[in-house]
């Protein structure tokens, strides 16, 4: 089963149902353009991964992606065509070639880790929509529309973190909370996307440029740019105590009661899965 969770120059882009998607979790340029998404592609690097597109194998390239330590890793670019734009597909060592013709939810390859990769990140496709001949920049993605919207109606007003670890693994512990956070632009309730610990994040719907946004009553940011779908944030160095340790960072995606604590250390979360949890954010 899958779900159309984003859409651009006509082309609708899918992710496996009950898959977490991210549009502003990486500093990447195209996330900060509002121009790609994220997909949880599985628990493991080298997961097979599902196509999110249709259409027809345009082009699969190889290349060396340099890292901080200077030893390179293998990336790829899978060029998934429709019509006069193509789906560029990062992150997945291809198991495709020219020419084959692709339905949503086909195998395309498996997950491997990028080398700028942080230690926190889980095995993701990064997928962007592109004019056929302009797909090698880093810059001229096409901005991507939501298709999966929360109800912010019901939003609290009370500033409370706490839930239960679903997993706890080297990378994050993914934490169910009990309550929708309270994320706010101003006084407006807003539907958050990103991590803290970034220098920018992101959050659907266009906001005006310089209003302050809140995370449970705590100064995190303030709007910097506002496209059609999307607003991004300068986000502000924020303190993230976990059962009173400290945390790197917070990732919120699709899933409003979902978050991702980052350890500051691989490996070093200290949580295991049932384990209860309470949040507790401060400025520095």
């Amino acid at each position: 089963m899958v779900n159309a969770i984003a859409e651009a120059c006509g082309i609708e882009i899918f992710s496996e149902k009950g898959a977490g998607y991210s549009f502003f979790s990486s500093p990447y340029q195209a996330h900060r353009d509002h121009a790609a998404v994220d997909i949880y592609a599985g628990k493991e690097f080298g997961c097979e991964v599902y196509s999110p597109v249709s259409g027809t194998v345009e082009k699969v390239l190889a290349y060396e992606s340099p890292t901080p330590t200077g030893i390179a890793l293998p990336e790829h670019l899978i060029m998934i065509k429709r019509g006069r734009y193509v789906a560029r597909i990062m992150h997945v060592a291809p198991r495709v070639k020219a020419g084959e013709t692709i339905a949503v939810g086909d195998v395309i390859g498996q997950a491997i880790a990028n080398g700028f990769f942080s230690y926190w990140v889980d095995p993701i496709m990064h997928v962007e929509i592109r004019k056929e001949n302009d797909y090698l920049r880093a810059r001229g993605g096409c901005e991507l529309a939501p298709l999966v919207l929360q109800d912010l109606s019901s939003a609290p007003g009370q500033y409370d973190l706490r839930g239960i670890v679903e997993c706890a693994s080297d990378h994050n512990v993914k934490v169910r909370l009990r309550k929708k956070p309270s994320f706010l632009v101003g006084d407006v309730c807003a539907q958050p996307d990103g991590t803290t610990n970034l220098d920018y994040s992101g959050l659907y719907g266009s906001f005006p440029i310089g209003e302050p946004v809140y995370l449970n009553g705590i100064k995190i940011g303030e709007i910097i740019k506002a496209g059609e779908y999307f607003s991004t944030y300068r986000t502000i160095s924020v303190q993230i105590m976990v059962n009173d340790s400290p945390y790197e960072g917070i990732s919120f995606s699709n899933d409003p009661l979902m978050v991702r604590l980052l350890p500051k250390k691989y490996g070093a979360s200290g949580l295991n899965a049932g384990d209860k949890v309470r949040i507790e954010l401060s400025n520095f």
